[in-house]
């Protein structure tokens, strides 16, 4: 089920949906045939492009579109027993190497988070319930992913698709140029400026050591605006920091609430999107890739944080 969280009487517009495509029994059925007869990445992405999926109409969307995230209904993912336990998912992860591949994505991860996993496990663990990360289970504020580093190191599209979500934590997204419209022109300015320190994201293990980068979190990148907000970051000086404080709660305001449901794949435009989740209260468990078209900084599908940061061949600018 998707749900909007919604308002009554209020002036405050929600996120509309961006492209939703659900596939019907038989469709799903077939694609989880192709893809259980072939798991290597090759054959996932054959698979995909072999599927009813409306690929042409998703990298639309992703890379051009007004509201570029889209919710894929429907698909084969693994079946989970009563007592589950976070393992091996064979399915699900087909899918997000298949159709990142097929919209002519490179996955990848970090050598600093999750102990250089490419394929990442979403889920509450013991011990961060309190953490603004994705092992969490209070709620986790709007943010895009790995906003401390520069653009070229950053994930260009997330992929989550849901295993589990006994919880009903609703998953919510947020688009750059629907934030914008709720705020005055003296922030949107403020927002432009280099004025607002970032820190790392709690997931990063950076052996003890803080790393920040000032930046503006508002530019104008091939005539789209994108944000690098993330979760840490504060303005350094007054009005910065009234201009950030209002951005998080205009994302807060128009977000949408997705309630991902065991077969949904949400697929958003990173650097044109902020994402959350409400608290997690039960079980729920995605998987999560990173994927970009920028393959600059890869080395063997992962980038080093500290590699990217020192890399001179890169604008570190935004």
């Amino acid at each position: 089920m998707t749900t909007i969280s919604e308002q009554q009487n209020t002036a405050v517009p929600r996120q509309g949906l961006g492209l939703v495509h659900t596939l019907d029994a038989a469709e799903r059925d077939a694609l989880r045939a192709r893809l259980q007869a072939g798991p290597a990445g090759v054959a996932c992405r054959e698979a995909v492009e072999a599927s009813a999926l409306p690929l042409e109409r998703i990298g639309a969307t992703l890379f051009g579109g007004d509201v570029p995230f889209c919710l894929l209904r429907n698909l084969p993912v693994d079946a989970l027993a009563q007592d589950w336990a976070v393992g091996p998912a064979p399915l699900a992860s087909s899918l997000l190497v298949g159709v990142t591949a097929a919209l002519g994505l490179a996955n990848f991860g970090y050598v600093e988070e999750k102990n250089g996993a490419i394929l990442q496990d979403v889920h509450p663990i013991g011990g961060a319930e309190q953490t603004q990360s994705n092992a969490g289970r209070v709620a986790f504020h709007m943010h895009v992913e790995s906003p401390f580093l520069p653009r070229a190191a950053r994930p260009e599209v997330g992929a989550l698709i849901c295993l589990n979500n006994d919880s009903a934590a609703p998953t919510r997204i947020a688009t750059v140029d629907l934030v914008k419209r709720q705020l005055s022109a003296a922030h949107l300015v403020a927002l432009r400026q280099p004025d607002f320190r970032l820190r790392h994201d709690q997931s990063f293990d950076v052996n003890g050591y803080t790393l920040t980068v000032d930046s503006a979190l508002l530019k104008e990148i091939d005539g789209r605006d994108e944000t690098r907000c993330g979760v840490h970051v504060d303005g350094l000086h007054p009005a910065a920091q009234a201009a950030v404080d209002a951005w998080k709660r205009a994302a807060d305001a128009v977000a949408l609430d997705l309630v991902l449901e065991p077969g949904d794949l949400l697929l958003f435009n990173n650097y044109r999107c902020m994402h959350g989740r409400g608290a997690v209260e039960g079980r729920r468990w995605l998987k999560r890739v990173y994927s970009t078209r920028d393959t600059r900084l890869l080395s063997d599908r992962l980038i080093s944080m500290w590699h990217a940061v020192g890399a001179r061949d890169i604008d570190h600018s935004f």
